[in-house]
């Protein structure tokens, strides 16, 4: 199901495509994200808006870490505020050795045309 949902989302969202980014570095694990609004999936008159986004993580520790399970604060142009959280990413725990990535695609519909995903925290053994 994620896997499918990942390798549509490639087709959608190439990396050409992704337009915001930020990058962030804590402990030696690097947390890039790209993220781009995808017209063909939203519908704007009913106030849908549909947003890809790419993550890639970077080991740049010394020890292997593993991605147990991340937290996102959304906020939609209006002020509205959603506590995501999950376990793992794409139905995957994965195991990042030192100098290795993972990179993962995945969404967020919104009701506004812009917002915000925050504060991102993953956690790792």
């Amino acid at each position: 199901d994620a896997a499918k949902y990942r390798d549509e989302l490639m087709i959608l969202a190439p990396h050409s495509l992704l337009k915001c980014s930020s990058d962030a570095t804590t402990l030696g694990i690097r947390v890039q994200v790209r993220s781009v609004y995808i017209e063909s999936r939203s519908q704007p008159l009913k106030g849908k808006f549909f947003f890809a986004y790419r993550i890639r993580i970077t080991n740049n520790s010394q020890r292997a870490v593993q991605l147990l399970r991340r937290h996102w604060i959304v906020t939609d142009a209006n002020g509205r505020t959603e506590n995501v959280w999950g376990v793992g990413v794409v139905g995957e725990q994965p195991v990042i050795f030192p100098k290795t990535g993972f990179e993962y695609s995945s969404a967020c519909p919104l009701n506004t045309p812009n917002g915000r995903m925050v504060r991102w925290k993953v956690i790792l053994r």
